[in-house]
């Protein structure tokens, strides 16, 4: 998390704005059962959207229902339908829809406190079977097990504070996050690809400064941009061989008061 107030820069232009870290994934649709025992090949995969569906309308449906056509649709978490649950036997399952009305998360710590889980939908039989028990209810949708993931950070964090514009987040294919600067930094989502400025930032103490002695009776031209290039890529790939380092790599030189990068000894 980065504090925006120790970055934004005064603007009179209150449309100046800036790319944050801040994303969501609109394909990662997953069933809240995670055991891959519990599918066969292809059975995590299994949809059913009704045309147009998901549509992430005013960029606030994130969770799965089954409708009386037995089609799916995503729809607002915190919205309240009846949930199905499963019970589950090695591969096998069997369901019960409740009476209850819930939200989408209520209906899930249910499930799995008195049941397994929140029914997956695994096959055409199993759709059918569960579209029975919606067209016996007579609801026009029921919460399964399907959902997808919010909001989160490029380093894969969730969002623990929130800094969004009144009216944000509001589009169903903007799933990127800007800091509108001349506006104290508040949130909004755009497309993804609108060319804009972007912060980054730096972790204390995640970088270090190694110094490195060259010995080697070639000619080569350590003024050469190339040949820069090329050292800097075995440095790295070194590195990223060596068992004591952990995590990702990544190495550039630092040039020096004199703007060279090497210095031959004395």
């Amino acid at each position: 998390m980065v504090d925006l107030d120790a970055m934004l820069y005064h603007s009179a232009d209150d449309k100046q704005r800036a790319w944050i870290g801040l994303s969501e994934d609109l394909d990662s649709w997953t069933w809240s059962i995670t055991d891959p025992d519990f599918y066969r090949d292809g059975e995590a995969a299994f949809r059913n959207w009704k045309i147009e569906e998901p549509n992430n309308y005013q960029g606030k449906e994130s969770c799965g229902v089954l409708m009386y056509s037995g089609e799916f649709a995503d729809l607002e978490c915190a919205s309240t339908f009846r949930p199905i649950c499963c019970d589950v036997q090695g591969h096998d399952a069997s369901f019960v829809l409740l009476d209850q009305k819930m939200s989408w998360s209520a209906a899930q710590s249910f499930c799995r406190q008195h049941h397994s889980d929140m029914a997956s939908v695994r096959s055409s039989a199993e759709l059918q079977h569960m579209k029975g028990l919606v067209q016996s209810s007579g609801e026009k949708a029921v919460w399964i097990g399907l959902h997808r993931n919010t909001w989160l950070w490029a380093d894969g964090s969730n969002v623990t504070f929130s800094h969004w514009r009144p009216t944000e987040p509001n589009g169903s294919a903007e799933n990127c996050a800007a800091a509108a600067l001349g506006d104290g930094g508040v949130w909004e989502d755009l497309g993804c690809s609108t060319l804009m400025p972007f912060f980054c930032y730096d972790v204390p103490g995640s970088q270090q400064v190694v110094k490195v002695k060259l010995v080697t009776s070639s000619s080569l031209d350590l003024g050469d941009p190339a040949v820069l290039a090329n050292l800097l890529q075995q440095f790295e790939e070194k590195l990223k061989e060596d068992s004591r380092v952990e995590g990702e790599v990544k190495v550039r030189w630092i040039d020096q008061s004199d703007g060279r990068i090497f210095h031959q000894d004395e």
